[in-house]
């Protein structure tokens, strides 16, 4: 049949073309609009929204639904963008927005039954005030989404409770490794055998947090103090939001949080604080399940077929504009968990917390705690079924936890492997009760610090735990990292730590002679030599390194991109061929870019954010951590790290204070904004910020004072 299109001239079917999309682009133009009664409702919270000098949110609400609805307005102020791109993906529209790279997240939330979990327990599972606190929080979104109809990207609004704690949920396993875990599925090519080592045994990225706490028992002058230096992307739906939110409920809490989330993840109110730092139990199993010869959708267990649950779900792919495309896949489960079939065999997954919707209500009991007490009981809950976590209070206390809710699995098997998924006894349903996991509290040295190293060495030896007492199966972490020497080096050497000398430790920008980074440069030292090679010259500047990141340090910069590529928390041997290309290659990058391998380290690591370009230390596994990638133009370019950080101390009274500092600033998505970046020249010198927790005090710093919905500032 002949095309309708070919008797125009190729210009005329561009002009139709080109007509029909403009139209249909403002037929489909996003936009959201409150119904009188909605509004009038959002308009009826009493709350006030303070801008500091930095524009850091000060929220005081009459109710702590007030406070969250003000949060989120404010959050949406000054990053709009990203809070959206998480509505986009709870509401299973990335692919509309991100074509086949987002598909790939809306498969995951249909096959890990995110939706499913979140109706099946929203009523049963959560108390009726985290439901008007989430209600508070997103009847704020929904009113600036109103208000700013211009900035909405596709119509996903109004956004609904559910929709935040299906956010929470579909994140929280990917912080114990529910995505490396599907990554090395992925990437198998034949069936292995049953129990054989997996993905498990692959080291961990160097990226990580800190937290330190200090008692009376080692401050000089009687303090309590906490190091909150929690590490993630500098942008995007995890990296760093600081706000202080006040009520008259009694939640008066600063900190930090990401994008849709209606508390504060890591921070302190007026008795305490804490701070997590990522860890990496085995909470995670992988089941090779047995098909039916004849028939793929049976599988064996316990001596019968049993068929798979089977659902065909719709996925709309972007393809131009405002097209898209409908695609259909099949989502299967077994009793274990979802399923996944490949030419090589078809494997299921089970992991902690599958159908745990609580982690904002244990976070926001965390966040209205106001003493220890109260504070462990709401970690009893393990909502949170991951993440160290470092505590300190103003009556000196300090505490470590190494949380996981592990499973409490049947002895006989390998659960680092491949295990057989034929059988119910390696079906697991229950946990270890949290009292049995690692902890420590007021230890006699006086100090307890997370860097993501093992919990059996977080503070003087004699304090430490065994790790004889914990089973091999829970796969706790046995290694130490660099940060980690240092830390128990220089916590170690002073006896009575100051304020200042708390914030010299965490600004150290030295490796240790005892980590992987030593280690590497000595390998790679030997390997010229051995190989008789031409990098003399670069042998002589890796030999004179002195394993310092600053600014001015003229052989970090060599030494940091020779071994970028491979660096890890743990040290592994590596032939000498890899280790001489990594560093000829690095060595030709500085010479062709810096005409130099002796080039001060400031020179080739920047922070660069809109206009802002300035030279910053630190690096991988330094305490003063940053995490950078090359930009092809001669430069390192932060992009993770320390970010949102505070230091927070309570005297001898109990009294608090603290100080943080942002990467960036408090929006980070208004580049026309003075505060897009104005924290960044702080932040590179090593410098604080007060945190402002008084109404006194925040007056006499305030730039903006407003009611969303009611009377607004120019801010």
């Amino acid at each position: 049949m002949r095309n309708k299109f070919t008797k125009y001239s190729l210009p005329v079917t561009l002009i139709i073309l080109f007509s029909g999309f403009l139209i249909s682009k403002w037929i489909y133009r996003p936009g959201f609009t409150l119904s009188e009664d909605e509004l009038m409702e959002a308009k009826s919270r009493e709350v006030t929204i303070y801008r500091d000098t930095w524009g850091v949110p000060h929220i005081f609400g009459k109710t702590d639904p007030d406070a969250a609805f003000g949060l989120a307005y404010a959050h949406s102020e000054d990053d709009f963008s990203t809070i959206q791109d998480v509505i986009i993906m709870v509401k299973q529209k990335s692919g509309l927005f991100k074509g086949k790279d987002g598909a790939v997240t809306d498969f995951l939330m249909e096959w890990l039954r995110i939706y499913e979990s979140v109706d099946k327990f929203y009523h049963s599972h959560l108390s009726p005030d985290v439901k008007l606190l989430m209600e508070g929080y997103c009847q704020g979104i929904n009113l600036f989404a109103h208000e700013n109809n211009d900035e909405i990207k596709l119509n996903v609004f109004p956004v609904e409770p559910r929709d935040i704690v299906m956010g929470f949920v579909f994140r929280t396993p990917m912080f114990f490794g529910l995505d490396r875990e599907l990554e090395s599925l992925f990437n198998l090519t034949e069936k292995p055998e049953i129990q054989s080592k997996s993905k498990k045994e692959n080291s961990p990225s160097p990226i990580g947090s800190n937290g330190f706490a200090v008692s009376p028992k080692r401050s000089e002058n009687g303090e309590t103090m906490l190091v909150i230096n929690s590490h993630q992307p500098w942008d995007g739906p995890t990296s760093w939001y600081e706000a202080h939110v006040h009520s008259e409920d009694g939640w008066n809490m600063s900190g930090g949080l990401f994008p849709g989330s209606p508390v504060i993840f890591v921070g302190h109110n007026d008795s305490l604080g804490w701070v997590h730092t990522v860890n990496e139990p085995d909470l995670i199993d992988t089941y090779i399940l047995d098909i039916h010869p004849e028939n793929p959708d049976l599988y064996k267990f316990d001596n019968a077929w049993v068929e798979l649950e089977k659902k065909t779900m719709s996925i709309k792919l972007k393809i131009l504009g405002p097209f898209s495309w409908t695609i259909k896949r099949e989502v299967l489960w077994s009793v274990y968990g979802p399923v996944l079939q490949f030419d090589h065999g078809t494997y299921a997954i089970r992991y902690s917390g599958m159908n745990e919707i609580r982690q904002i209500e244990q976070w926001y009991r965390m966040n209205k705690s106001s003493n220890f007490s109260e504070w462990y009981k709401s970690i009893q809950m393990q909502g949170i079924p991951s993440l160290n976590t470092v505590y300190a209070d103003y009556s000196g206390n300090i505490f470590y936890i190494y949380n996981g809710s592990f499973p409490d699995r049947q002895p006989g098997f390998d659960w680092k492997g491949y295990l057989p998924g034929w059988t119910s006894e390696t079906l697991w349903e229950n946990t270890i009760p949290i009292e049995n996991i690692p902890m420590v509290r007021n230890p006699e040295s006086g100090f307890l610090f997370s860097t993501n190293q093992t919990p059996f060495r977080v503070t003087d030896d004699l304090d430490n735990l065994s790790p004889d007492f914990y089973p091999l199966e829970w796969g706790i972490e046995r290694h130490m990292n660099n940060r980690a020497y240092r830390a128990f080096d220089l916590f170690s050497s002073d006896t009575e730590i100051t304020f200042e000398e708390l914030k010299a430790i965490k600004f150290d920008l030295y490796y240790s002679e005892q980590s992987a980074m030593a280690q590497y440069i000595n390998d790679i030292i030997k390997a010229i030599d051995v190989s008789g090679s031409d990098l003399q010259e670069v042998k002589s500047v890796l030999a004179s390194w002195n394993f310092s990141t600053h600014p001015e340090n003229r052989e970090a910069a060599l030494a940091i991109l020779s071994t970028k590529p491979f660096l890890q928390f743990k040290y592994k041997n590596i032939n000498d061929a890899f280790l001489l290309e990594h560093t000829g290659n690095a060595a030709e990058y500085l010479k062709k870019f810096h005409g130099s391998l002796r080039v001060p380290f400031g020179n080739v690591q920047r922070l660069a954010w809109g206009e802002t370009n300035l030279a910053i230390g630190g690096g991988p596994d330094i305490l003063r951590a940053v995490y950078s990638s090359n930009n092809g133009d001669g430069n390192l370019i932060g992009n993770s790290g320390d970010g949102l950080f505070f230091f927070v101390k309570w005297d001898k009274n109990g009294k608090v204070f603290s100080e943080s500092i942002h990467q960036y600033g408090s929006a980070t998505a208004r580049p026309e904004s003075p505060h897009y970046d104005d924290q960044a020249h702080l932040f590179v010198m090593e410098k604080m910020k007060s945190v402002w927790r008084v109404k006194s005090e925040i007056l006499k710093h305030v730039e903006a004072e407003y009611s969303p919905g009611k009377y607004l500032s120019d801010y």
